[in-house]
């Protein structure tokens, strides 16, 4: 090899050296060198969810448990919505009337549960019954007639169970 050769692959040498490190700095070689702006998208498995740069780095403090609302987590996770169960629920109205005693006119009266559930009332008897409460709901029985203090009562029914109310 020539003098002249060597010392051009010398300065070749030299400028492909300070080239990779001016790359490297610039964040062209290096998958991630800290000095890019970081776009961070959600990672999720069937447990838990994280966010991941486009060059593989997990950002601090993401990882976590899902939390279902509506069965979407905010990562995009989705969970299938678990079936509802049911139970039911029955009773008796009691009015009690001025001076204490019990009346028996149940015309007028009201028994409610919201929307979800619609109990039927016998006006004759004051019987009333509730199909298909939604179980493990808290839900709230309202039982109201004219110039009658309302009652109302907080009601949680367990799956294929019929409780009373009284």
């Amino acid at each position: 090899m020539s003098k002249k050769s060597s010392k051009r692959l010398k300065k070749i040498t030299v400028f492909l050296a300070v080239l990779s490190l001016t790359c490297a700095t610039a964040g062209v070689i290096s998958a991630c060198d800290k000095e890019h702006t970081h776009s961070y998208d959600w990672k999720w498995d069937d447990n838990e969810h994280w966010k991941v740069c486009e060059c593989g780095e997990e950002e601090e403090g993401t990882r976590g448990e899902h939390l279902f609302i509506a069965g979407e987590c905010d990562c995009g996770a989705t969970d299938s919505v678990a079936e509802k169960k049911y139970g039911k629920a029955h009773g008796q109205v009691k009015l009690r009337g001025l001076g204490g005693k019990y009346e028996n006119d149940f015309s007028d009266v009201t028994v409610d549960m919201g929307d979800d559930v619609d109990p039927d009332f016998n006006t004759e008897t004051g019987e009333f019954s509730v199909e298909n409460v939604e179980a493990g709901k808290i839900h709230t029985l309202t039982v109201s007639k004219p110039d009658y203090q309302p009652y109302v009562v907080s009601v949680l029914v367990e799956e294929n169970e019929d409780i009373e109310i009284g």
